[in-house]
């Protein structure tokens, strides 16, 4: 796995209103833009439902459900040196995060969805900042 410069990352955000059906175009949109790192909101997956994209690595925030739900993911080159992290216990925000070295610093990169109706409280912003690892 590589360590990669900030000048080669290909970054987006995404809110997908639901991405299994649109898989395709997703894998599409990736290969054509040589996309390094995807955060995804609103994936809309059943808790645990499979979703792979061929050499990507996939994060996801799932809610205990049976119907699909928002929720967040991150998707990663699995040729870029990374590794999944938490956060503390966040109350109105629903997050996953993983720790990537980029030009030889650790960087944090963070997909975030505020839960409708729920305010932003400032924990939860100083839960995403916190570090722990897996």
């Amino acid at each position: 796995m590589n360590t990669i410069k900030l000048k080669d990352i290909k970054f987006i955000n995404w809110n997908a209103n639901g991405i299994e059906n649109k898989k395709s175009t997703i894998i599409e949109f990736l290969s054509r833009h040589k996309i390094n790192i995807t955060c995804i909101t609103e994936k809309h997956l059943i808790n645990n439902e499979p979703f792979k994209i061929a050499g990507y690595n996939i994060y996801r925030k799932d809610r205990n459900t049976t119907h699909s739900s928002e929720v967040v993911a991150i998707l990663i080159k699995k040729s870029i040196k990374h590794h999944q992290s938490s956060t503390t216990e966040i109350i109105n925000i629903e997050a996953t995060t993983i720790t990537v070295p980029i030009d030889k610093h650790d960087t944090k990169i963070i997909s975030a969805y505020n839960l409708p109706n729920k305010q932003i409280r400032k924990d939860d912003i100083s839960g995403l900042t916190t570090q722990q690892y897996y």
